[in-house]
């Protein structure tokens, strides 16, 4: 965590996540603060500068895997299963309109090249299928 102190104020300004298992931090700091000589910094942001060490395979601590609780298996799976069928749900719907408007403009084209209906008809149909597509 960086933190930028003014004043004997602190105020924490960013983290950098990682992973300690394979990483170690040796420094961290704010950087990017005033031109040397000027009353105004850089950028209107701070910078966070850190240094990191790999560490050797063999100084690694042994990774264990995560305990996860009965209950909080079952909720993420719950959640899960409802996120499949809002997204079966909202794909049918999408393909119905889908088909419809191919059907549509199917029947488009062969009335006009049939030259069956005035243009004033197909005009109308262009714009049905305008509504519509931007329920897809």
């Amino acid at each position: 965590m960086a933190t930028l102190c003014s004043n004997g104020t602190c105020k924490r300004i960013d983290y950098i996540f990682y992973n300690r298992s394979k990483l170690s931090c040796t420094d961290c700091q704010v950087v990017m603060g005033k031109i040397p000589g000027q009353t105004f910094s850089y950028s209107d942001h701070m910078g966070v500068s850190t240094t990191f060490v790999l560490q050797p395979e063999n100084d690694r601590p042994a990774m264990r895997p995560a305990k996860l609780s009965k209950s909080t298996a079952k909720s993420a799976l719950e959640h899960i299963e409802r996120s499949v069928k809002a997204t079966r749900a909202d794909t049918t719907q999408k393909l119905i309109i889908w088909t419809v408007l191919t059907l549509l403009w199917c029947g488009v084209i062969v009335v006009a090249v049939l030259d069956l209906v005035p243009s004033v008809v197909v005009a109308l149909l262009a714009s049905v299928h305008s509504a519509l597509i931007p329920l897809l």
